[in-house]
């Protein structure tokens, strides 16, 4: 039997795990993701520092965080920031970094 209006939703909308009458569409964790050359590195970074900062029109959309000591991610490497799963096909940013320095990385998309 399927849920009702007001019944909590028993897991997150995910295709290939969720069953019909068991979620709603687009129901997910607000767990952050964000892998850095493939690899979640969330843990590696200091969470109140993630910033992206979606631009208008043509603009390319940018993103910057702070990494935690003993952290550093290289040039160019890819950055995909998802919500409530590694495996979310809808992200929240994606791109590559641009230049990593020792006080602060900052990575640019270069998707449009």
């Amino acid at each position: 039997m399927g849920i009702t209006g007001s019944q909590k939703a028993l897991m997150y909308n995910q295709a290939g795990v969720a069953r019909a009458g068991a979620t709603r569409a687009g129901y997910h964790s607000p767990q952050v993701f964000l892998l850095i050359a493939g690899v979640q590195k969330y843990q590696q970074i200091k969470s109140e520092t993630l910033l992206v900062t979606d631009a208008l029109d043509d603009a390319p959309n940018t993103c910057s965080f702070q990494t935690l000591v003993g952290y550093a991610p290289n040039a160019l490497e890819e950055i995909i920031i998802t919500l409530g799963s590694v495996n979310n096909l809808e992200r929240t940013f994606a791109g590559h970094l641009l230049n990593a320095t020792s006080r602060r990385s900052r990575c640019k998309t270069i998707l449009t």
